[in-house]
């Protein structure tokens, strides 16, 4: 298997076991500071935002974004949205 493919594997494999450790227990990672009903995961480059439904037993990914990103922009734009 070449570098890029096992690159993209292990990358697969490290995607599924975060949703798996998401599904079995959500309230491992914080909460978000700019969004208090919503949590953060670090992943790699990336920053996940979700929310956790007791009642129905779900959670629910809000945005996915890179680190670098100002995820408070793309906040202030979703606020916008939903006044609209």
């Amino acid at each position: 298997m070449g570098k890029m493919k096992t690159l993209h594997f292990l990358c697969s494999v490290f995607r599924v076991r975060l949703m798996l450790q998401l599904e079995e227990n959500p309230y491992s990672w914080p909460l978000y500071y700019a969004l208090p009903d919503y949590r953060r995961v670090l992943a790699g480059k990336y920053t996940m935002l979700y929310k956790i439904d007791d009642e129905r037993c779900e959670v629910h990914i809000h945005r996915i974004l890179r680190g670098s990103w100002d995820v408070s922009q793309y906040l202030q734009e979703d606020e916008e949205q939903q006044l609209k």
